[in-house]
C-alpha cells in the first residue's frame, strides 16, 4: 500500500516529509501498490518544493511508476503542472523522449 512518507506527500505536509526522510530514515523509493514512489505522488499534486525536497533527497525522476509507465513528468504534464514540468526539463534533466505503456511520451500526455 501507500507508504507514510507517500501519505505526507499526498497531503502536502513538507515539514513531516522532511522529518520522515531525515529523521526515521523512509525509504523514498518505496513503490505502492500502482507501483508509484513519493516523487510520482509529488508530481502529481504539483507542490514544487516537496517534489524539489524529494529531488535533493535523491529521487529518481526520470523512474517509470508499474501502473502505466509513466514518470514524474508523465503526472505532472497530465495534472497541468507548469512548474514542476519546467523544473523537471529545465533543472533536473528529465528525458522528455521516455515513453509509457502506450509508447507515449509526456508531452503526448
Amino acid at each position: 500500500g501507500t507508504s507514510l512518507l507517500q501519505n505526507a506527500v499526498i497531503s502536502g505536509n513538507i515539514q513531516m516529509v522532511k522529518k520522515l526522510i531525515q529523521e526515521y530514515r523512509c525509504s523514498i523509493t518505496h513503490k505502492d501498490k500502482l507501483g508509484r514512489q513519493a516523487i510520482h505522488n509529488a508530481s502529481m499534486i504539483g507542490d514544487l518544493n516537496m517534489f524539489k525536497l524529494l529531488v535533493e533527497t535523491g529521487c529518481n525522476v526520470n523512474e517509470k511508476d508499474e501502473w502505466d509507465g509513466w514518470t514524474s513528468l508523465h503526472h505532472a504534464c497530465k495534472e497541468g503542472h507548469i512548474n514542476v514540468v519546467s523544473y523537471l526539463v529545465n533543472e533536473c534533466g528529465a528525458d522528455v523522449d521516455l515513453r509509457d505503456k502506450h509508447s507515449r511520451c509526456a508531452l503526448e500526455i
